[in-house]
């Protein structure tokens, strides 16, 4: 794959006539195209190479290190700024987030560095979008290098608080509100964490982009309100030089709105191969799933749940751990999952298959079983238990994604790290977990503010396979059926596994609704009055159709629903609304309405709304 102009042509031009800046500090600077933001790049006097963010004039990043260390060498210290180099840039591009259109439109500057003691000389990019700045290393040579680590630090302004969860194994934590002197110094943050700005002047995220080929980035806490870079697990690691490294990334908004419509993650990936861009067999859609709530069973079980998926009106059904076992006599495992497949063929549902990740580590293994999945005529692989971002784990993800295209397979990784705009480059990842889910309810309880935190803190990064929607009585956990359904709207999964057995659905009144939810969108507005952990009230858009969705981890409130997002059109709409006596039961209200028109919505705590309004033809 091209990653667009090689590090050795961008280094070298820059070391053709590198000569050191001689200008009052800041340094070099760049805007966001809207003016908002100012990313600033300087070295203080001790030589140390930092930067600052700034959004409408006030700090977002206090002046902060900057650093990679390679070979042994800190390449942020003892650092003089060479030349500078500008650009302007913007293109669109499909996409399965928030909305079906991705806009990457930035400033970019290019800076040469040259760390002077060893005068080894390397390359600072800096990108500035409306809503956020990346920033990475382009370091030029020959051979192998070894990178230990990064000096890279983020500092916010006091009185800033935290949304942040400390699992840095698979990212299955749950996300909790921390001011700054609560977080002890040596704190592991997994990514993304998402801080709210003091003074009321809005939000920020820090997380990372395009992780390809380097290990995987956690935050430490060193003081109240400063975090530095962390890999956990890799102490060292070699690269090929040129090398970059992923773009670190400071997402800032004003509102929660700006925050899950960002495209600045996906954007700073590299665009598609061109066979994958459109390809016909990447294909969005919802699964039935056994395994959740009646294990995965046998291939009757299965053939069942296919029968669920054709009743539903959903694409797939995904076969979990347990099918590799299967047999009948002389009949093995591929044999029945063929007349599995042939039998969702007949009811337009096709088959996605769990695999555990150590029978497809190395790649012979791994390019034979996709070879036998393509030829069974499976559409997806759910490949489990990596828990590691080291740098051989980072390889394997991409040379997954890359075997699997080669046979026209989706993936699903779990027991995964989080999402870093991988699936822009390679769409054929349709989602990914790293997300404390539903499955938690099976053995312990998920707290409802962790339901109203997610969208806005773990699915700000990218898609989360949470595997929604729970009807059943024993698993709600402290939840009721509102705010289950609504999750199905708020969360963002291009692969929407629904987790409870199928006849829960189809028994609910809700049904009509419960089958139109798509999992992929084409316009989202996250809606006043949501606030991060207590409520999450999002109108998503497919086609002419609005879905609204609203999760209440907070006191019971009364809601005011106004339909301006519809326009001035009429809608006939399906609500469904909690029960005032059963937790685990709907009431589904037929009605008509026009936009700008306000509902009243009774919330309760732990409860929740979801509805569908379609223009009146």
């Amino acid at each position: 794959m091209k990653w667009g102009l090689a590090i050795d042509f961008l280094v070298a031009a820059l070391g053709i006539g590198w000569r050191p800046l001689v200008q009052a500090a800041p340094l070099a600077h760049v805007e966001s195209p809207d003016h908002q933001i100012r990313g600033s790049v300087s070295v203080e006097p001790g030589g140390r190479l930092i930067y600052e963010v700034d959004w409408r004039n006030s700090p977002v990043i206090e002046p902060s290190p900057l650093g990679i260390a390679v070979d042994g060498i800190d390449l942020g210290m003892n650092v003089a700024l060479g030349d500078i180099e500008r650009s302007e840039h913007r293109d669109f591009y499909r996409w399965r987030g928030a909305h079906s259109t991705g806009t990457n439109w930035y400033n970019g500057l290019l800076i040469s560095a040259m760390h002077e003691p060893s005068e080894t000389k390397y390359a600072l990019e800096v990108r500035a979008f409306n809503g956020g700045i990346g920033i990475r290393y382009l370091v030029p040579g020959k051979g192998q290098r070894v990178v230990s680590g990064e000096r890279t630090g983020f500092t916010f302004p006091e009185q800033s608080q935290f949304w942040l969860q400390t699992n840095t194994l698979n990212y299955e934590g749950i996300y909790e509100k921390w001011p700054a002197d609560r977080i002890q110094a040596g704190t592991k943050i997994g990514l993304p964490m998402t801080v709210v700005l003091p003074e009321k002047r809005g939000y920020a995220v820090v997380s990372e982009a395009a992780l390809f080929g380097y290990s995987g980035m956690t935050l430490r806490s060193s003081r109240s309100g400063t975090f530095e870079a962390a890999f956990e697990d890799d102490a060292k690691w070699e690269l090929a030089a040129p090398f970059k490294s992923p773009w670190r990334v400071i997402l800032v908004s004003p509102d929660l709105n700006g925050l899950v419509n960002s495209d600045v993650i996906a954007s700073l990936c590299p665009p598609p191969p061109p066979d994958l861009e459109n390809a016909s067999w990447i294909r969005p859609g919802r699964a039935a799933w056994s395994w959740w709530s009646q294990g995965t069973g046998d291939l009757h079980r299965n053939k069942l749940y296919v029968d669920y998926a054709q009743q539903l009106g959903w694409e797939f059904n995904l076969v979990d751990a347990g099918w590799e076992n299967w047999k009948d006599g002389e009949r093995g495992k591929w044999d029945m999952v063929r007349e599995l497949v042939e039998y969702g063929r007949s009811r337009g549902v096709a088959i996605w298959l769990w695999k555990h990740f150590s029978g497809v580590k190395e790649r012979e293994p791994r390019r034979q079983f996709f070879e036998q999945c393509h030829q069974a005529g499976v559409v997806g692989v759910k490949i489990d238990f990596m828990d590691s971002e080291s740098k051989a784990m980072i390889d394997f993800y991409e040379s997954a994604l890359r075997d699997a295209a080669e046979f026209h397979l989706m993936i699903n990784f779990h027991g995964a790290n989080k999402p870093t705009g991988e699936s822009r480059t390679w769409p054929n990842e349709m989602s990914r977990e790293g997300i404390r889910g539903l499955e938690y309810n099976k053995w312990s309880a998920l707290p409802p503010l962790h339901y109203a935190s997610l969208p806005f803190t773990r699915l700000v990064a990218g898609h989360g396979d949470f595997t929604v929607c729970t009807l059943r009585p024993d698993f709600l956990k402290g939840t009721r059926a509102g705010l289950q359904l609504a999750c199905a709207i708020v969360f963002t999964s291009p692969m929407m596994h629904w987790a409870d057995t199928p006849s829960f659905y189809l028994e609910s009144p809700a049904l009509p609704l419960i089958r139109s939810i798509p999992s992929v969108w084409d316009e989202t507005r996250v809606l006043p009055g949501s606030d991060i952990g207590r409520v999450a009230a999002f109108a998503r858009r497919s086609g002419d159709d609005w879905f609204v969705g609203i999760i209440n981890a907070g006191e019971s409130i009364d809601w005011p629903l106004t339909l301006d997002f519809l326009g001035p059109k009429d809608f006939d709409a399906l609500l469904a609304a909690d029960h005032p006596d059963r937790s685990n039961e709907l009431v589904l209200t037929r009605a008509h309405f026009r936009g700008g028109e306000q509902i009243r919505i009774q919330l309760k705590s732990g409860g929740g709304f979801a509805g569908r309004f379609t223009p009146r033809r």
